[in-house]
């Protein structure tokens, strides 16, 4: 019985050796002194274990007192009481307890000391460091200048021995991380001390590298924006721009791309480039066209900081070849939000630029209105809504040489009847049959620009509604954008009623009340020279318009307001020529009829709308849809 329990204690402590200490086929002299002590009581309570074989691991426990003591260091683990002291004083920095003068002085005696520890074999102990000394060389003390060649020393140190390619984790990345910072503040923030060729050539190599690794891209942006303050050149610098730069168009991470811009545009405002400044802002019209939308957007935002900040001689000297890049992309992006981007840039260059340029460039404006390239036409009416948006009142002076152009623009390619009124319900006469389907959508852009154009005139420029000398051009205007009420892009009817609405508002409704009682017109003035016939011809066709199906709510809305401002004037027509059946209305007039046959009042107006709405309700009973 007795040797069976003392071998069950035998196989147990071998299990306890194996799990616990992992000596459990090493002779006991091995152990330390705790787990002999429980062996020793184990021998002298089984004294049949003094039998067992050699290969037991009890038998080379030795028989007596132990006299041997284990060696002890008073050093051993001093570094973890730095370690602690230091991430005291790590935390107060950061929380900026030490940098008021009262405690300078308590701070300065402990450079040497971190500097020291510098190169402890500790890693995290060199981190932590590191650390430290990132928030102190900011504090520019006697002990910093002294000891700044043996830290500088010691930073490319490290960074030779750990900042190695594919390193992402652990304690050697912090490590390299905090080095970067430290450096970073190094080369940024203390101007006692300047870095050589060789440190700053290591330096670029190192943030070559960085810039394409995700893990380390923000400390990589860091050090090149603090070498780019300190304007330190080198040979390698134009290299590693150019890699900047196109990381900037091309990295598919957005705060990346927004790093990349911040410091090609630091390296563009603070280096003398001379004649390679045109060749980097070549690059970037270059990728205006990049494939990935993305892209683009950053090198709008990147040209717009350019415009926005360059140096107004410079800014003159390269505005021809920023306003025709960018002019192009206006028409040839086809991504709504880049073509917003490019206007919104356009209005920054030509807001920076002296009437002088911009004259020249309004005259490239001209020419390009007059070719016979379709897209050429587009992009120039856009151009000039851009100048009506930055000029504002100031673009009268060029309505002269614009206004006629612009509505030669609007000329329809073939119409047999020259009277307003009678486009809306027929095939509309603006288009060719002749025509592609792409040659169709660039003529409808074009209409659709030229009146948004115009829409802009009027708004920033009343002169055009109000002056006399103008009467004829605005009679002419508000032909053409009844016409344009019949046409088939919903955008072209919403300009055109936008249009209208716009000259609505410089007429006076008494006057033109007047008229159309009298019956008497007048050789020029919109609805003045047939009141009656023009009137009952714009009722129609706007009534028209809200009977087609479909509409933009934005043009449902423009047509109520046009239409309110018909029903102003029908509220004045005399009661003689408003009888409360007029019976032939509707009919359709000759040419030869008298003016004064033709009947319109208010109350036809009104029928005219119950009509339209009867009809809305027979055909579509289920819509709940409210139109505001």
């Amino acid at each position: 019985m007795l040797n069976l329990l003392c071998l069950t204690v035998q196989l147990a402590l071998v299990s306890f050796l194996r799990t616990c200490t992992g000596r459990a086929t090493h002779p006991l002299y091995c152990l330390d002194r705790s787990t002999a002590l429980v062996l020793y009581a184990v021998r002298d309570a089984f004294t049949s274990v003094l039998g067992a074989k050699e290969n037991s691991c009890l038998y080379w426990l030795p028989y007596g007192a132990i006299t041997a003591t284990a060696k002890v260091s008073a050093n051993t683990n001093t570094h973890v009481l730095v370690e602690f002291g230091l991430r005291l004083f790590h935390t107060l920095l950061k929380k900026e307890r030490l940098r008021s003068g009262d405690y300078r002085g308590f701070v300065d005696p402990l450079v040497p000391l971190i500097t020291n520890c510098l190169n402890a074999p500790q890693v995290k102990l060199a981190t932590l460091c590191i650390q430290c000394l990132s928030w102190v060389l900011k504090m520019d003390l006697p002990s910093i200048r002294a000891n700044i060649d043996s830290i500088s020393s010691s930073l490319f140190a490290l960074l030779h021995k750990y900042a190695v390619a594919g390193l992402s984790k652990g304690d050697n990345f912090s490590l390299v991380v905090a080095t970067f910072k430290a450096v970073t503040v190094l080369v940024r923030d203390v101007k006692s001390h300047n870095i050589s060729e060789e440190q700053l050539k290591t330096l670029l190599l190192y943030a070559e590298q960085d810039i394409h690794d995700h893990s380390r891209q923000a400390t990589a942006f860091s050090l090149l924006k603090a070498i780019l303050s300190r304007k330190l050149v080198v040979p390698e610098m134009g290299e590693v721009m150019n890699k900047v730069a196109v990381l900037s168009v091309t990295s598919e991470l957005g705060h990346v791309r927004m790093q990349a811009r911040q410091v090609f545009h630091q390296f563009l405002m603070d280096y003398p480039l001379g004649k390679k400044l045109t060749k980097h802002l070549g690059f970037h019209m270059s990728q205006l066209n990049y494939e990935m939308k993305p892209g683009r957007e950053s090198v709008l935002e990147m040209i717009h900081t350019i415009i926005t900040t360059f140096p107004l001689p410079v800014l003159d000297e390269q505005s021809e070849l920023f306003f025709m890049m960018l002019g192009a992309r206006l028409v040839n992006d086809e991504a709504p939000e880049c073509r917003k981007m490019v206007a919104q840039t356009l209005k920054a260059l030509l807001g920076r630029l002296p009437n002088n340029t911009r004259d020249q460039l309004f005259d490239i404006v001209m020419l390009w209105l007059q070719d016979s390239k379709v897209s050429h036409r587009q992009m120039s009416v856009q151009l000039c809504g851009i100048f009506v948006q930055v000029e504002q009142k100031k673009f009268e002076r060029r309505l002269v040489v614009l206004v006629p152009v612009l509505l030669d623009q609007l000329a329809p390619t073939s119409c047999t009847d020259d009277l307003p009124g009678r486009f809306v319900r027929a095939v509309p006469v603006v288009e060719s049959s002749n025509w592609s389907e792409e040659e169709q959508r660039q003529h409808d852009h074009r209409l659709f620009q030229t009146l948004q154009t115009l829409n802009k005139i009027c708004e920033h420029c009343p002169a055009l509604l109000t002056d006399a000398r103008w009467s004829e051009a605005v009679q002419t205007l508000a032909d053409n954008a009844q016409l344009f009420l019949a046409h088939s892009h919903e955008w072209v009817r919403l300009a055109g009623a936008q249009l209208l609405g716009h000259v609505f508002s410089s007429l006076d409704p008494q006057q033109i009340a007047a008229a159309a009682v009298s019956c008497t017109g007048v050789s020029t003035g919109v609805l003045m020279t047939r009141p009656r016939s023009e009137l009952r011809s714009l009722v129609l066709d706007l009534c028209a318009v809200l009977q087609l199906g479909n509409t933009l709510p934005e043009l449902v809305e423009q047509v109520i307001k046009n239409l309110v401002f018909l029903a102003r004037i029908l509220q004045g027509v005399s009661e003689q020529d408003t009888q409360s059946r007029d019976q032939g209305v509707d009919c359709v007039m000759d040419d030869e009829e008298d003016e004064s046959r033709i009947k319109i009042s208010l109350a036809w107006m009104i029928r005219r709308m119950r009509r339209i709405v009867n009809t809305e309700i027979i055909q579509t009973p289920k819509s709940t849809q409210l139109v505001q």
